[in-house]
């Protein structure tokens, strides 16, 4: 009785418990976080389907994002677009719009945790699978944690994107396709084929899956028709399910456009494709797998070389591997141009037959001589241990902010976006048009509006969104001069202020008989003024030459250095305008924020000026306001300068650098807006 208690603890509670500790190791930190850092883009989209559906009713056959432009326009246009799009059967997101449903409110925590369950349980199954192959319980373990910590998978485990979740039904389906070769039982068949039809519905290059087993079933039982008519029908029927709600995604994007890629992307040319699968290796290689994975992966592999598949059984299996992997070198052709910067493609191609390799290369491990075992499993535990502190170091850069990340820049200023909506009376139901976006939705969720994003700033684009159907305006406070002045100069006289944050402004579009400037757009004279000026500058001689204001050719000029102390309220920006001539156009040109505080925390940002130095011109005039860290605990030592990293000449006139707090955040006609 007590060994009985010890093995169902063994089998079955150890390995929940060591994936459970796991998660709450890697993920306690992120597990509420809204979409960020990678892939924020594409993860964003799919949490905005799931929001999609609890505004609209939940009707799964009509999925929608707050986007009301989609990437790839219907046949004919809509004259009112809902934000439909086709996309790969949104079960997951579904669930996660049912769950928040429940909770009241749409949360990323509860799409997070649903994604981390589904991985987790998917993982937990792939040790189920290694134990009934025959592989050792050592070695079980250890392939558990070299699939957990491969940082590819780790780092979508709790993401958006359903590609783990796809993982996890593939797994699911392995487990019982073992099951059935061993049982030949039918309903154990058909709850395989449920799973990988659900893999291949839910992320379509799984289908690779769906044919690869198919394929093993007739290489294997080619001569055993009576088995082959058993299980075809099982196959063809979950293809014609895959292929059914294919047809169905292209009625979507015929009839709604889409927001996804559903187009294959190919290279021009064999040489162009050779280029980009070495770039995709040289940008990902250890991300999809550390290291120390892939000399586990490698030793474990190696062994199939030389004693081959063994019984039927794991014929199948290794010959499903085996196809999988040649669709999913086909599949990389196809894709070769996204691959480079997509590293969820390995997971929806390449992840799975490379894992199936590896549990029946350590069913033969598990056969050797047992003197021999212990060194093995040594080996084994002393490479997850290289995997695990790989791992988390690479989660841990993953989910740090990076300075030139504007789509992370773009999350944090939209941050607080639609309290800002709501103080200023814009209806719930009003249309916005982002400006200056950096992603479809990410600015949509965070104001909690549907409307419309402008992603790249040229002056046609610009010029294009303006005669959309919407209501107000949003734009980024750090990237209005920049990006949206810079480009489109005429929009000063198209846009009427009617609130403002410090990170985003809101507008109303307006015919102005004059242009507004940067601080009129911004109501930055209205503001508490923390800081003004720069005894640095101050202490800067003038220059003797015909520069107005000073001649700076070093590599730092200091803005500020001061002390910001606990207590202090957020929206703190820091402000910066002036004209700069230069005797050559700048090459490096960054002004800097450094925040640190006493506790070790850091944060730095910079800002590239060279785009103000428009086309090959000496002359300059950026003007941008960068955010301090939102919540002030404690005393901040803050630092702002000027970088000058190729030690030019500067003629640095008409400098105005401040650092202010936004307590006047509405127009003075903030109810009047049938006015305009």
């Amino acid at each position: 009785m007590t060994q009985g208690r010890f093995s169902i603890f063994q089998e079955y509670v150890l390995p929940a418990i060591v994936l459970l500790v796991l998660a709450f190791f890697f993920f306690r930190n992120t597990q509420t976080q809204f979409p960020a850092h990678i892939h924020a883009w594409t993860q964003s989209d799919r949490y905005a389907l799931a929001v999609g559906f609890m505004e609209n009713g939940y009707d799964f056959f009509h999925p929608a994002t707050l986007n009301l432009k989609p990437r790839y326009e219907a046949a004919i246009p809509l004259e009112d677009p809902q934000g439909i799009t086709s996309v790969d059967f949104p079960i997951i997101e579904y669930l996660a719009a049912l769950l928040m449903g429940i909770y009241g409110q749409p949360a990323p925590w509860i799409f997070r945790t649903l994604m981390l369950l589904l991985g987790l349980s998917g993982l937990f199954i792939w040790f189920r699978f290694l134990r009934e192959a025959g592989v050792n319980y050592g070695l079980s373990l250890s392939s558990l944690l070299l699939a957990f910590t491969a940082p590819v998978f780790t780092y979508y485990l709790n993401g958006f994107i359903p590609s783990t979740s796809a993982v996890a039904m593939s797994l699911a389906a392995l487990y019982f396709f073992a099951r059935y070769l061993r049982n030949e039982k039918i309903k154990t068949l058909i709850t395989a084929l449920i799973f990988l039809t659900l893999s291949a519905l839910i992320r379509k290059p799984f289908v690779m899956g769906l044919l690869a087993w198919a394929g093993a079933f007739v290489l294997i039982f080619w001569k055993e028709k009576s088995k082959l008519r058993i299980v075809l029908p099982g196959f063809f029927m979950a293809l014609a399910i895959v292929g059914f709600y294919h047809v169905y995604n292209k009625f979507l994007s015929f009839t709604y456009g889409s927001l996804f890629i559903s187009d294959l992307m190919p290279a021009d040319t064999f040489s162009e494709t050779f280029q980009l699968i070495r770039i995709s290796w040289a940008n990902w290689k250890l991300t999809y797998f550390s290291l120390p994975a892939w000399i586990g992966i490698g030793l474990a592999v190696s062994g199939l070389l030389f004693k081959g598949f063994g019984n039927k059984t794991n014929k199948v299996i290794g010959f499903s591997a085996l196809l999988w992997l040649a669709a999913s070198g086909l599949y990389l052709l196809a894709m070769a141009r996204q691959f480079p910067a997509h590293d969820y493609y390995f997971l929806d191609s390449f992840f799975l037959p490379v894992l199936i390799l590896l549990g029946l290369g350590l069913r033969l491990l598990s056969k050797i001589e047992k003197p021999f075992q212990r060194g093995i499993l040594f080996i084994a535990f002393a490479l997850n241990g290289w995997m695990l502190k790989e791992a988390y170091a690479i989660q841990n850069e993953r989910n740090t902010f990076k300075s030139w990340d504007r789509t992370e820049i773009t999350r944090r200023n939209f941050e607080g976006g639609a309290k800002l909506l709501a103080e200023a009376k814009v209806p719930p139901n009003a249309k916005i048009l982002v400006l200056d976006a950096y992603t479809t939705n990410i600015p949509l969720l965070l104001l909690e509006r549907k409307g419309y994003t402008v992603i790249n700033t040229t002056q046609e684009n610009i010029k294009q969104a303006m005669e959309w159907d919407f209501d107000f305006i949003a734009i980024q406070n750090r990237f209005l001069a920049s990006d949206i002045l810079r480009n489109y100069p005429d929009i000063t006289q198209k846009l009427q202020p009617v609130a403002n944050n410090g990170k985003i402004g809101i507008y109303l579009q307006y015919e102005n008989s004059n242009p507004l400037s940067y601080k009129e757009l911004t109501y930055l004279e209205q503001q508490l003024v923390l800081l003004e000026g720069s005894t640095f500058i101050n202490q800067h001689p003038k220059s003797n030459s015909s520069c107005e204001g000073m001649v700076f050719e070093h590599a730092f000029l200091p803005l500020a250095d001061t002390i910001l102390h606990a207590g202090t309220k957020p929206e703190i920006s820091l402000f910066f305008e002036a004209e700069i001539h230069s005797a050559n156009l700048p090459k490096k040109l960054f002004l800097v924020m450094d925040v640190s505080s006493d506790d070790g925390s850091k944060h730095y940002e910079s800002f590239d000026l060279r785009p103000f130095f428009e086309a090959d011109s000496t002359f300059g005039r950026p003007a941008l306001m960068m955010q301090l860290p939102h919540y002030i605990e404690q005393e901040l030592k803050l630092k702002a300068y000027l970088w000058n990293v190729g030690e030019q000449y500067l003629c640095i006139e008409n400098l105005d650098f401040k650092l202010i707090q936004y307590q006047n955040k509405f127009s003075q006609y903030p109810n009047d807006y049938e006015e305009y």
